[in-house]
């Protein structure tokens, strides 16, 4: 199986992913993460650290449109790796 050809792409997706995860606190959280950890680690501490500013939370509220979060979001990347 391949995914996708976009890395930078992949990072954000799974980081929105972690976030939202982390918001829902299912049952089946920490082996989520551990899973994600394993596999990509940038975009899981990318995604914790965007739960915990809740960055995500304010721009859903404010109605912010997917290219700027993408943008933010790739930008909480950059500044951990």
């Amino acid at each position: 199986m391949l995914g996708p050809e976009d890395g930078r792409l992949e990072t954000v997706l799974v980081a929105l992913q972690v976030e939202r995860f982390l918001r829902l606190e299912p049952e089946i959280l920490e082996g989520f993460l551990r899973l994600y950890r394993e596999v990509l680690p940038e975009a899981t501490r990318a995604g914790k650290k965007a739960y915990r500013s809740g960055l995500l939370r304010a721009m859903s509220k404010d109605g912010a449109p997917t290219p700027a979060v993408v943008q933010a979001l790739d930008e909480e990347i950059s500044s951990i790796t």
